[in-house]
């Protein structure tokens, strides 16, 4: 299970290498078990700044997204008051005249 979570993973210089040399164990080495050490080991950057700015792409993609919703011809609206509109035929005269 991998963990989304930066406090939830293993730091990479807790772990072995040796041990993730092992072939079961190597199936454990990726980023959602194991985070980079950060620059006290050397790494050139520290996973938490690489979460923040990961956090922040995200952000502004969602912010592009919604701008480029709403500059449509006829916008999706996704949301309750979409299906709150329901689509009723014309009522037609029905009277048994035949």
């Amino acid at each position: 299970m991998n963990s989304k979570k930066l406090e939830y993973r293993a730091r990479r210089w807790m772990i072995s290498p040796e041990w993730l040399k092992v072939p079961g164990n190597s199936v454990y080495d990726v980023p959602g078990r194991i985070a980079e050490s950060g620059k006290a080991w050397g790494d050139p950057e520290d996973p938490e700044d690489i979460e923040a700015k990961h956090q922040r792409v995200k952000e502004e993609k969602e912010v592009v997204k919604r701008r480029k919703v709403g500059k449509g011809k006829n916008p999706v609206s996704k949301g309750a008051a979409a299906s709150s509109k329901k689509a009723v035929p014309k009522a037609t005269d029905m009277s048994m005249d035949n």
